[in-house]
């Protein structure tokens, strides 16, 4: 509970910081920063939270592995 609430600030505080630091000419477009504030708590904040809850689940459940994928032996430049 207490993740979410402080994951959910952090969208707003940095769009503040974004603003009050912004060039005075970014500043009069304002849309860009409500765009973020609005795209950072709808979709970022929801998103990290299910990776804390996923670690926190793994965690649990003891699942230390790393399982690597299997990679393709031909180079990207050939």
């Amino acid at each position: 509970m207490l993740t979410t609430v402080f994951t959910l600030s952090v969208g707003p505080w940095q769009a503040l910081f974004a603003y009050r630091q912004a060039d005075a000419s970014f500043k009069g477009r304002r849309g860009w920063f409500w765009f973020y504030l609005v795209v950072s708590s709808v979709f970022y904040t929801p998103f990290k939270n299910l990776l804390a809850v996923v670690a926190q689940i793994k965690e649990f459940r003891r699942e230390r592995a790393w399982k690597v994928t299997p990679r393709s032996t031909q180079s990207p430049l050939e």
